[in-house]
């Protein structure tokens, strides 16, 4: 979770770096917040092992008095599809289980929020935007609307919206308002991937350009890997993403790829480029 805000003026001569916080559409002034509550991440609270846990424990109850509407298997991870076809089925267990477990993990997240806004770099946030898999969901829907209610009846009035991308392009497409505006000069693509914890995305995205301003941001080619089922090692895992770009480069036709490739990755980033 990062808190921005817009860039005063263009950085036209914005100096190379990883993790840089003046960056040519915004300025960074917090990312990966690690504040600790009882030994756990503060943020922890509010991410997809976080809803996991509260279906899991609802599962738990439901299976006292009804059939589990999910299945027998209680170990097995719940896919949004199958949380958002219980809530647009005719099972009002179904609908239940999925509502209670939205409705707890929603005054989680709405806690999450309270106490990153009592971080300095927070305080003066007005809007914050939800991306991840979870953001495309009917579930996830409904917890965003839910949680931005359960804020403002508790005094904190900060808009909650979607992200406006789509989850899978939105990492990528972010990696253009990062670059120096010099660095895509005579360019209208550029590589992206996005390194997530059960997925991994590359993509080409085009752009178009205005003065020092990047507009009409669009993925054009775009490949995803589902590494957490074939956990692979790091050798493995770098020769694979190798291969999705050089497969991409061979579809770039007549874009003109500039010389980079940004890359979304979870942690703290270095200038240096350590994570």
């Amino acid at each position: 979770m990062a808190q921005t805000r817009a860039a005063q003026k263009p950085q036209g001569h914005t100096p190379l770096g990883h993790g840089a916080v003046e960056l040519p559409s915004v300025l960074v002034d917090d990312y990966n917040n690690e504040a600790r509550e009882r030994g756990h991440f503060i943020g922890d609270k509010a991410n997809k092992g976080a809803f996991q846990a509260k279906l899991h424990e609802w599962r738990k109850v439901l299976r006292d008095y009804n059939d589990d509407p999910l299945g027998k298997n209680l170990a097995e991870s719940v896919s949004k599809k199958k949380v958002d076809a219980l809530l647009e089925g005719t099972d009002p267990a179904g609908v239940a289980l999925a509502m209670a477990a939205i409705e707890d993990f929603s005054r989680d997240f709405a806690d999450v929020i309270i106490k990153y806004m009592a971080f300095q770099p927070w305080t003066k946030t007005e809007r914050i935007v939800v991306g991840g898999g979870f953001r495309e969901g009917r579930a996830g829907e409904i917890t965003i609307v839910r949680t931005k209610m359960l804020l403002h009846a508790d005094g904190v009035n900060v808009d909650l919206v979607p992200i406006t991308h789509h989850p899978d392009d939105a990492g990528l497409i972010g990696s253009v308002h990062l670059m120096p505006s010099w660095m895509l000069k005579g360019h209208n693509a550029i590589l992206a991937v996005d390194i997530g914890g059960t997925n991994m995305r590359a993509g080409i995205v085009e752009f178009a350009r205005e003065k020092n301003r990047i507009v009409d941001a669009a993925v054009r080619h775009s490949d995803i890997w589902r590494h957490v089922d074939d956990e692979p090692s790091r050798s493995a895992a770098i020769e694979r993403l190798a291969d999705m770009l050089n497969d991409l480069i061979s579809k770039a036709d007549k874009l003109k790829l500039a010389p980079l490739i940004g890359i979304a990755c979870p942690g703290i980033i270095n200038p240096d480029g350590a994570i």
